[in-house]
Parts: C-alpha cells; sequence; structure tokens
C-alpha cells in the first residue's frame, strides 16, 4: 500500500471534517462539467490551522445577475442568495457562519471575477 504524503493526509482530513467524499465530487464533476466545481478551504477561525471545504458550482447567469442586483443594497443578503443557489456540499457552517461566510465569498468572488485587471493609463505615445 502506498504511503499518503502529509498534504493528501491533510486534504483527507478536511474533507472528512466537512462530511465530503471523493466520489460527491466525482459525481458533481460529472454532472456540472469540468472545471464548473470549484472547492474553497476556508479556516475555522483566526489560527488558520483548521480549515474546512465549501464545493459550489458555477452559477447560472440568472443567479449571477441577482446576486449583482442585490449586492449594492443588500449585500448579506445577496451574498446568502447566491451561496444557496451554487451551494454542492461541504461543511454547513459556511452558510450559516458569517465569519465564514465572508471568508468564503472573498474567495468565491476571485473566481467569479475572473482575476484582476489592469488599468493603464493612455497616451498618443502609449501603446495599449
Amino acid at each position: 500500500m502506498a504511503k499518503l504524503t502529509k498534504e493528501e493526509l491533510e486534504a483527507q482530513e478536511i474533507m472528512k471534517r466537512s462530511g465530503v467524499t471523493q466520489e460527491q465530487i466525482d459525481g458533481w464533476i460529472d454532472k456540472h462539467g469540468e472545471g464548473k466545481v470549484h472547492a474553497f478551504e476556508i479556516p475555522l477561525d483566526a489560527s488558520y490551522e483548521t480549515y474546512v471545504l465549501g464545493i459550489v458550482k458555477d452559477p447560472p447567469a440568472p443567479v449571477l445577475n441577482e446576486y449583482l442586483r442585490k449586492a449594492e443594497r443588500v449585500p448579506l443578503d445577496a451574498a446568502k442568495m447566491l451561496l444557496n443557489s451554487i451551494w454542492l456540499g461541504g461543511f454547513d457552517g459556511i452558510k450559516k457562519e458569517r465569519p465564514l461566510m465572508m471568508s468564503f465569498m472573498g474567495e468565491l468572488s476571485d473566481v467569479l471575477v475572473g482575476g484582476q485587471g489592469r488599468v493603464k493609463k493612455l497616451s498618443k505615445s502609449t501603446p495599449a
């Protein structure tokens, strides 16, 4: 039997703590498509020693539109709506405990936005 690395053991512990199996993850990927299922490791507290998983699918355009419409007026309601719409599985506390949810939403925004853009001031002599 092959020996697991420290990272593999830690990943198994995080999955177990979060109530997720590899079979579930494989099923979600089969259902929603390769590259459309995302697992986020979120720290349980400020010590950053214990992590849990939240697994979501890419939001459909109508859900994303609704989130963006609500986000400016009622950001927490918008975050809850989005999270509940795309949630596949993981540690339920992410959906219920505000600090975990906000940490999760911060990570999710990086996926939704697709990276950081750069702003460049142009002049006639500066190429775009």
